[in-house]
């Protein structure tokens, strides 16, 4: 997936009716940014906890590689 679409997942997943109302804070597990992906990304749906890890670790990666706003995964 995409650095954007993983953004994407992920503010969906804080920010959205279900949570209106509620504190949101921005500290995510592992194991939520996971079941996160699994949840938004078909092409995850089936995939094992490693390979949406990396995938999302990847893609951060990636987003960088050009940007400066991310350092040191």
């Amino acid at each position: 997936m995409h650095y954007y679409n993983w953004n994407n997942a992920i503010g969906n997943e804080l920010f959205n009716p279900n949570r209106a109302g509620q504190s949101v804070y921005i500290c995510l597990t592992k194991e939520h940014i996971i079941e996160t992906g699994r949840h938004h990304e078909p092409l995850l749906t089936d995939q094992d906890d490693a390979t949406i890890w990396n995938d999302f670790c990847g893609s951060v990666r990636r987003f960088s590689e050009n940007n400066s706003l991310v350092a040191g995964l």
